[in-house]
C-alpha cells in the first residue's frame, strides 16, 4: 500500500541493500569508538590529580583527628597528675622508650601516634613511626610544666606553644599539624597579640 512517497517499514526493508545499511548504522564505527575512548582517557587524566589531592587531604584530616585524640589523652594525663604535663623527651630513641610520650599517655591503640601520611621508609628502611613509635614529636620545653603554663608571654605578645606536632612535613604543601593544650589542632604556629 503506497500512499504518495511513503513506504511501510516492511516494504522499505524488502528493498535490496536497505536492510544491510539499517543494521550497519546501528553499530559504532572504529573512529567513533576511538573518539569515545579518547574522551574518557582525557576525563580520567583530569580526574586523577584531583583524586590524589583528595587522598592527601583525607590523610591530613585523619592526622588531625589522631592529634585530637592525643590531646584528650594528654589532658587526661594532666588531670590525673595535678595538672602537670608528662616529663617526656621530644622523640624516643626506640618505640619502647619509657621517656617517650607515646609510652606515658593512655590511648586505645598505639596507632593513634601514627600519621597516615608517614609512609616514607627513610629511617633505616622504616617509617618515622616504625623507628620511634610516634609520627609526632613532643614539645620537650613543656615537659613537667603545668598544663595552664603552655603559653609564653613576652611584653604584650602572648604565644601559644604547641604540645605536639608532626615530626616531619608529611603533608607537603598542606603544611604540618600542631596540637595545643586546649586540644585544638592547627596548621600553623599560633601567636596571639593582646
Amino acid at each position: 500500500m503506497k500512499v504518495g512517497n511513503k513506504f511501510t517499514l516492511i516494504e522499505l526493508l524488502a528493498v535490496p541493500g536497505v536492510a544491510r545499511r539499517a543494521k550497519r548504522s546501528s553499530r559504532f564505527t572504529l573512529i567513533e569508538l576511538l573518539v569515545v575512548i579518547a574522551i574518557i582517557a582525557i576525563l580520567a587524566g583530569l580526574m586523577f590529580p584531583m583524586l590524589g589531592k583528595a587522598r592527601d587531604k583525607a590523610k591530613k584530616t585523619s592526622c588531625i583527628n589522631s592529634l585530637r585524640q592525643l590531646g584528650i589523652a594528654v589532658n587526661a594525663y594532666a588531670g590525673n597528675n595535678a595538672d602537670f604535663l608528662p616529663m617526656a623527651v621530644r622523640i624516643g630513641t626506640v618505640p619502647e622508650d619509657p621517656m617517650a610520650v607515646n609510652n606515658m599517655v593512655e590511648v586505645q591503640s598505639k596507632r593513634a601516634f601514627e600519621c597516615p601520611a608517614d609512609i616514607e621508609k627513610k629511617y633505616d628502611g622504616m617509617t618515622f613511626f616504625e623507628k620511634y613509635g610516634s609520627s609526632y614529636e613532643w614539645n620537650a620545653w613543656l615537659s613537667g610544666r603545668k598544663i595552664d603554663k603552655s603559653e609564653i608571654g613576652i611584653q604584650n605578645l602572648q604565644i601559644s606553644v604547641p604540645m605536639m606536632g608532626d615530626a616531619n612535613n608529611y603533608h607537603g604543601k598542606f603544611g604540618r599539624n600542631y596540637m595545643y593544650s586546649d586540644g585544638s589542632v592547627k596548621e600553623s604556629l599560633e601567636v596571639l597579640i593582646e
